[in-house]
């Protein structure tokens, strides 16, 4: 009967074991799914880690690209004032000479007002000589025909 204990006992350990071991293997498929739904979740994040450094490694390139074209401005920026300050250091030289000009010109246009006037006063004498000429030339013109009549 002992052995008839024992050998109850032993299928009992053996029903316990074998209750341990589908429990167990419930745990381990379990545990093989968790392992796949990580590495699947793992993939995706990997996957969304690498087109986020595409993203990143594109958006330096443009901020670089940028960044330049910035350096770029700011030296036409820079030329472009020098330019403008040339410019108007040229106008300003421009302006100058001109305000110049133009004083010469008045005193020009003085003189020649000046050497007009002057002009007609001695065309007046002129003509006031040429018309005492012409009324002594007559007077002796007539004295000499007097005399020769005479």
């Amino acid at each position: 009967m002992e052995s008839l204990e024992s050998y109850n006992d032993l299928k009992q350990d053996v029903r316990k074991a074998d209750h341990e071991l589908e429990l167990l293997d419930q745990e381990l498929s379990n545990t093989k799914d968790e392992i796949a739904l990580e590495c699947t979740r793992q993939h995706k994040l990997h996957s969304t880690l690498n087109d986020n450094q595409k993203k990143l490694n594109d958006l330096m390139h443009r901020i670089q690209h940028m960044t330049q074209q910035k350096t770029d401005l700011t030296q036409q920026e820079k030329d472009k004032r020098t330019e403008l300050t040339e410019l108007e250091g040229m106008v300003a030289e421009c302006g100058a000479s001109l305000e110049e000009q133009q004083q010469e010109d008045q005193k020009r246009d003085e003189q020649l007002e000046k050497l007009r006037k002057e002009l007609i006063h001695v065309n007046q004498v002129v003509e006031q000589l040429e018309q005492r000429a012409a009324s002594i030339s007559n007077g002796t013109t007539m004295t000499n025909s007097s005399n020769s009549s005479s």
